[in-house]
């Protein structure tokens, strides 16, 4: 069974998230909202799905993106954001996915379900 983290600092975002991939993909899912919370989720025990927003108070995403491709190779890497060049930046770096906000359900199910 996969492991996924949901990582924004906007409540709905993580509830949707979250009861959509369960109901349809039946994974364990978990969300935190902050950078420093899903470090401490990920020292516990590793996830094989981190999805995470790039624009969040305090420490960015980007800063999770990289700290997860280098403690966690085989973590697959979904980032988020409103802003393109954001985006870009977490391409750049080498995440699994990007998806641009807003999304549909059908595009995060497509790229969790590979």
């Amino acid at each position: 069974m996969k492991r996924i983290l949901i990582v924004d600092d906007e409540k709905g975002i993580r509830d949707f998230l979250g009861k959509v991939i369960l109901k349809y993909s039946g994974s364990t899912v978990e969300a935190v909202s902050s950078v420093s919370d899903a470090i401490k989720k990920f020292e516990k025990k590793p996830y094989n799905i981190l999805i995470t927003d790039i624009n969040m108070p305090g420490t960015s995403g980007l800063y999770l993106i990289r700290y997860v491709k280098k403690l966690f190779p085989d973590c697959m890497i979904i980032a988020m954001s409103t802003a393109g060049s954001q985006l870009e930046e977490a391409e750049k770096i080498g995440v699994s996915f990007c998806l641009s906000k807003p999304f549909t359900i059908a595009e995060v199910l497509e790229k969790i379900m590979m």
